[in-house]
Formats: C-alpha cells, sequence, structure tokens
C-alpha cells in the first residue's frame, strides 16, 4: 500500500509541477510583453506631454518665421545670423532648460522636406530629409542649429510622411535603438492655418526600461519560484498524510458541507460540522476526515475575512468621498459670490476626472479694486494630484495676498513649489488681477491654455498670451504680464485642457473652435449659464463616463464701475415731464446694454406709471415724482417710483377682460395691465406718507440687441 500510495504521489505531484511551470513561463513571457509596451507607452505620452509645453514657448509667427529658413534650398549664412539673434538665443535656452527640467534626450523643432523624404534609396548616405529649427540635445558637440539636416529612421518614414500631410500626430509610438541610445520620439505637427509648417520631436530616454524590465522579469520569477516552492512544500505534506487513502468514507459529510453552503450562502460564514473529528480509523482515512474539517473551517474564515475586506473597501470608497468633498469646499462654489458688488459677475465649476482632482480655481479680493483670479491644472491624477493642488492653491492665495503684479506674484510662488519637490510635479496656472474701478486685467500664463476674451463686438476670440514654464520644474523662472482693458460687457473666460482635450468615442478632440463657437451662442447668458452650455456640449461630445481629465472653468464679465450705483432723479408730476422721465430711464437702460428691445418695452411701462401718478396722484397742485433706476442683483434692473399723493395702491385694481371689445370696456386700468406684463416683479407699499412702487425686470446679459 505504502509504495503504491508513493507511486502516486509521485505521478501526481510531478505532473502538478509541469502543469504550474508551464502556466508560469506563460505568464511571465505574457506579463514581460505587456510590461515593456506600457512602460514605453508612459514614456511616449510623457514625450508628447513635454511637446505642448514646446508648443507654448515659440509663437506662431516665430515657427513661421524659421521654417522659411529651412524650406528648399538652405542659405547656411543667413541661418547661421538668424541662429546668433537674441530672440532665437532666448527660445533655444527655454528649450534646454525645459529638456533638462523633464529629463529628456533632445528636443527639436524641425521640417521634413516631403520630396528629400521620398527619395530614399535603402542607405542613408546623403539622405537629409530632416531640416532643424532648433535642436537641443543633451550633448552639445552632437546638436544641432538652424539650417542643419539630417536622416531619420527609415521605419518611419511613412509616419513622417503622415504627420507632414495629414498633421495629425501618429496613433502609435516610436521606439528606436541607434547612434543616439535607446529613446522613445514623440512626434508632433504643428498646424498654423491648415498647414503643417513644422514637426516637434522630443526624445525620452529610454535607458531605464531596460533596467526595470529585468527588475520585473526578476521579481516576477523569484515571486513564483517562491510560491510554488511554499506551495509544494506544504502540499506534499498534506497530501500524503491527507489524500493517499481513499476519501469516499468522508465524502457524505463533505456533499452535506456543499450542500449547506448553497441553502446558507446569505448568512454571515458557515455552520463547520463536528462530525468529521468523530472518525476513529487510526488510518489515513481519520487524516483525511481532519484535512476536510479544516478545509470547512478554512473556508468559513475566507468568508468572514470576504466580508471584511468588503467593509473596508466601502470604507476606503466612503473615506475619497470626504476627499473629494473637503475638496470641493475649499474652492469658492457660491453664486452670487459676492453679493455686494455689481461691477462683474463671476462663476467657475470643476468636474474631476476621479473622486479626486488635481484642477483648481479660486477668486478673491486683495483690497476693496482689485480682484484676482487663478485657475490652474496639476499634473497627474487622483490623489497625488490633489494634494499637490492644495499645496500650490495655498501657496498662490498667500503670495497673491501680499500684492504685487501676477508675474511677481507666480514668481515667488513658483519657488516655494519648486522646494522639496523631488516628484517633479508641476502646475500649469493662468492668474489675472483686475482693477474693477478702471476695468484694467493685468494676467500671467505659466504654461497654461491661452484665454478666450469677448470683446465690445460680441465676438469670443482666443488670445495668445506670453507663456512662461510650468510652475515647480524650476526655480527662479521669469514670467510676463499681460495688461487687457475690459470695457462693460467685456467677457473671460479661461479653462484646462480637460475641456478641448475632451475626446469623441472616435478619439477626436472636442478643440479651440468648437468650444469657440459654443461660447459665441452664449453671449447672451450670464457666466453661470456660459459655464453650463460649454459643460454640456463637452458631455454631448464625449462619454462622460470614461472622462480622462479634469474639466475646469472661470468666466468674468465686467459690468463697470458704475454697474452696482442707482440712478435717481425728481419730477414734477406733470405730463410735459413724461418724455423726461422715459428719457431718464432709456438712457440708464442703454448704459448697462439690457438690450434695445427690452429697453423698448421697459420705458413703455414706466411711461405709463408716469401717466398714472400724474392723472391719480395729486387732486389739485401737482407734486413731485421720485423715480430711482437699481440692479439689486446681476442681470436685474429695479425702478422705484415715489409721489406723496393719494394713498392708492394701483396693483389691487382688478385687471381688464381683453377678452369684451374695447368699445364695451370701461375706462383705466390698462396702463396698470400693461405694466405687470412687461415686468417680471411688482411690489406696492406706503411708508412715511408716501406711495412706493418698486417694479423689476431680469434681463439676459450685457449685449447689443
Amino acid at each position: 500500500m505504502k509504495r503504491r500510495g508513493a507511486s502516486l504521489s509521485v505521478k501526481f505531484i510531478a505532473g502538478f509541477v509541469v502543469l504550474v511551470m508551464i502556466i508560469s513561463i506563460i505568464s511571465i513571457c505574457y506579463g514581460f510583453d505587456k510590461y515593456k509596451v506600457s512602460v514605453e507607452q508612459s514614456y511616449n505620452d510623457n514625450g508628447y506631454q513635454i511637446a505642448r509645453i514646446v508648443r507654448t514657448i515659440i509663437t506662431d509667427e516665430e515657427i513661421v518665421h524659421y521654417a522659411e529658413f529651412v524650406k528648399g534650398d538652405i542659405d547656411k549664412d543667413a541661418c547661421a545670423k538668424e541662429a546668433a539673434t537674441e530672440r532665437y538665443l532666448e527660445i533655444e535656452e527655454e528649450l534646454s532648460q525645459l529638456r533638462e527640467a523633464t529629463g529628456a534626450n533632445d528636443i527639436y523643432v524641425g521640417y521634413i522636406d516631403l520630396d528629400e523624404l521620398h527619395s530614399y534609396q535603402g542607405t542613408k548616405e546623403g539622405w537629409f530629409p530632416l531640416r532643424y529649427m532648433f535642436d537641443v540635445y543633451e550633448k552639445p558637440e552632437l546638436k544641432y542649429t538652424l539650417g542643419d539636416a539630417s536622416a531619420i529612421n527609415p521605419e518611419f518614414i511613412k509616419d513622417c510622411e503622415d504627420i507632414m500631410t495629414i498633421g495629425e500626430r501618429p496613433t502609435n509610438h516610436f521606439v528606436s535603438k541607434s547612434e543616439y541610445g535607446y529613446n522613445t520620439s514623440a512626434l508632433m505637427p504643428v498646424l498654423i492655418d491648415g498647414e503643417v509648417v513644422a514637426i516637434i520631436d522630443v526624445e525620452i530616454p529610454m535607458a531605464t526600461l531596460q533596467a526595470e524590465v529585468y527588475k520585473h522579469i526578476s521579481d516576477t520569477v523569484f515571486t513564483i519560484v517562491a510560491v510554488i516552492v511554499i506551495f509544494m512544500a506544504a502540499y506534499i505534506f498534506w497530501f500524503h498524510r491527507k489524500v493517499i487513502a481513499p476519501i469516499m468514507q468522508v465524502s457524505s459529510e463533505a456533499e452535506a458541507f456543499t450542500l449547506e453552503i448553497a441553502q446558507d450562502s446569505e448568512d454571515i460564514g458557515y455552520n463547520v460540522s463536528d462530525k468529521l473529528l468523530n472518525i476513529r480509523t487510526g488510518d489515513e482515512i481519520e487524516l483525511l476526515a481532519k484535512s476536510v474539517y479544516n478545509m470547512e473551517k478554512n473556508i468559513d474564515e475566507a468568508t468572514k475575512d470576504l466580508i471584511r475586506v468588503t467593509k473596508e473597501s466601502e470604507r476606503e470608497k466612503a473615506e475619497l468621498g470626504i476627499a473629494n468633498k473637503i475638496q470641493k469646499d475649499i474652492l469658492p462654489t457660491v453664486y452670487p459670490a459676492f453679493p455686494d458688488r455689481h461691477e462683474f459677475d463671476i462663476s467657475a465649476s470643476m468636474t474631476p476626472a476621479r473622486m479626486v482632482g488635481g484642477d483648481f480655481y479660486d477668486y478673491f479680493f486683495i483690497d476693496e479694486s482689485h480682484l484676482v483670479m487663478i485657475i490652474a491644472d496639476v499634473t497627474g491624477k487622483g490623489i497625488p494630484a490633489a494634494l499637490f493642488m492644495i499645496i500650490a492653491k495655498t501657496m498662490i492665495k498667500n503670495r497673491a495676498m501680499s500684492g504685487g503684479l501676477p508675474s511677481e506674484i507666480l514668481f515667488d510662488a513658483n519657488n516655494q513649489l519648486h522646494e522639496g519637490n523631488d516628484s517633479k510635479m508641476f502646475v500649469t496656472v493662468w492668474l489675472g488681477i483686475l482693477d474693477i474701478s478702471t476695468g484694467v486685467l493685468r494676467s500671467a500664463n505659466a504654461g497654461h491654455e491661452y484665454p478666450v476674451i469677448m470683446g465690445q463686438d460680441k465676438e469670443y476670440r482666443l488670445v495668445k498670451d506670453r507663456h512662461g514654464l510650468v510652475m515647480g520644474l524650476r526655480q527662479n523662472i521669469k514670467y510676463t504680464d499681460t495688461k487687457t482693458v475690459l470695457s462693460p460687457g467685456d467677457t473671460v473666460f479661461v479653462y484646462t485642457d480637460g475641456v478641448p482635450d475632451a475626446e469623441s468615442a472616435e478619439g477626436k478632440p472636442f478643440g479651440m473652435q468648437r468650444l469657440i463657437d459654443v461660447l459665441n451662442s452664449c453671449r447672451e447668458k450670464p457666466v453661470p449659464d456660459t459655464l453650463n452650455s460649454v459643460l454640456d456640449a463637452v458631455r454631448g461630445y464625449s462619454d462622460i463616463d470614461s472622462q480622462f481629465d479634469d474639466i475646469t472653468m472661470l468666466c468674468v464679465r465686467y459690468m463697470g464701475d458704475e454697474a452696482g450705483k442707482y440712478k435717481e432723479t425728481t419730477l414734477q408730476a406733470v405730463i410735459e415731464n413724461a418724455p423726461v422721465a422715459m428719457e431718464f430711464i432709456e438712457k440708464e437702460l442703454k448704459r448697462v446694454r439690457c438690450g434695445d428691445k427690452l429697453n423698448r418695452r421697459i420705458v413703455l411701462a414706466m411711461e405709463e406709471i408716469f401717466v398714472n401718478v400724474v392723472s391719480y396722484a395729486y387732486k389739485e397742485d401737482a407734486g413731485d415724482v421720485n423715480l430711482k433706476v437699481s440692479y439689486p442683483v446681476p442681470y436685474t434692473v429695479q425702478i422705484e417710483v415715489t409721489d406723496s399723493g393719494v394713498k392708492y395702491n394701483p396693483l389691487t385694481r382688478p385687471d381688464p377682460d381683453t377678452k369684451i371689445p374695447l368699445k364695451k370696456r370701461g375706462k383705466g386700468g390698462m396702463g396698470i395691465f400693461l405694466a405687470k406684463n412687461i415686468m417680471d416683479e411688482m411690489e406696492y407699499e406706503y411708508k412715511d406718507g408716501c406711495n412706493h412702487l418698486t417694479m423689476r425686470k431680469r434681463y439676459k446679459g450685457a449685449v447689443n440687441k
């Protein structure tokens, strides 16, 4: 029996070991391939992120200018002269700083000559399709300058042709080994007016990839071998003691236990029967019975562990929910944000891609007339980005409260963020300071998206302000202030890249033109409705359930320093002053641009009320009537009519029956009826011996028509 048992054990264990080894080898190979591709993709995505930053350093006009030097026949003397200019060297220095800060091997801006590209004959000798505008290779002796040309990897000829003709970045990622090392390349076309005028290439070193992959393989092999050794040692011990003898004598108890599981699957834990311990055979059968008993106990404990793990998962989810609430609470969300200030209207929103996000916005006063507005986007996602977001928001606000120009605020805050930033996280920031007494907006941009501004022509346009380097990567970065003078009705819209980069099901981005079209369709809406319209458009275009990036927006409309102040006049209650009263109201409504059509309707209502006071308030000598125009909340005009005549509440007069012909109706009542239908609200109060009639009308926004 023992010999037969040992023989069965050897056969079973040998087969099991072979199976485990085959599965392990397949898993290692598959995991190695997936891990390698994942790391390569991660490096490549980082390259495209750097390429987008490069795009903000060089303006469209400058790219077009430098492209002219490398198209067609190249004039080396002209190129050398241009490469020595102050602006060219400044751009080259900024690109070098970016390369050093991001750890790239090479960053260059160039142009691919398609005729030269198609002339490839199977060798790189004499074949130079790539023309350089800028090159900041990590080895200065090997870098190119304006007008230089070089060959490219022949494997990428088709991709380069597509980039220059189609104008879209390739969907695959490039990984190559050459005399320049083991790198991944991020190739991004530069489109200006629908034409590809240049390409931006970022070379990310893959030297660490091999070490990571080999470490991954060694860790995986070690883990699998350790698990196999431990498991097999325990398994062999258990197998020899529990499985050699027949198990049918305990099968009934095992079957009963499985039936109990099926019946009591909703209970917390299971009832393990002690009957297995009553089997006393003194041989392997007794050991087998104990093994089955232990198995049942383990299942019961595993079930309880599973319940505990589930509860722990629910608790972690709840904690993330609390973190989400905390993050929302530190952002201003109350509208209107400043109920007592009527010189402007401001609103903002953030829709995180995960439970917590890395975008943030803020707006606050640093004195009575200067409003600070901030919108920012932290690199990365989730908890790390949220923590860095809180730090950045706090530092920028604390520095802003001390005063100074936007460029000075960003300069100091950047130095603070850089200290101890070993993780190399960074944040893009747009910061503006609006002087509400003059309408002067001064702003600075740290690698953030361009603002969109609606001026007096009522058209939203992209304003390409001067960008500085993103905050947190390097110290002592200088930023440039941009001055914009806002007139009443002008609107500024700023946002994070989650808006234009939102993708459709086909992978196409929402884009800037679509954003501007949506904004132009909202020019008559209040700013909160404008934000909602943009968010609805993005959600309708993309799959919001698979939202990749945070969507954050801020919109401010300047009303003017006079917007929150009331205007009033006192006139004698005679019919000759009716045109004067209407002219007063009409002039004030035109000042805040509530719209010509609505202006005429409100003036008509005012005429009816004024004539009503003239006709009925004073019996003998004409008294005075006071007209006061104010704006209690944004986009609402309030007109107060006060007279000291006979006490009379016109709102209690029954409305005329408009179904009866005019000739058969009684006199009077139509003027008040007309005013009530024009205005949104009307209230009457008799106070201090005077009649007070208050009328309110809401309008959509500062519009021309």
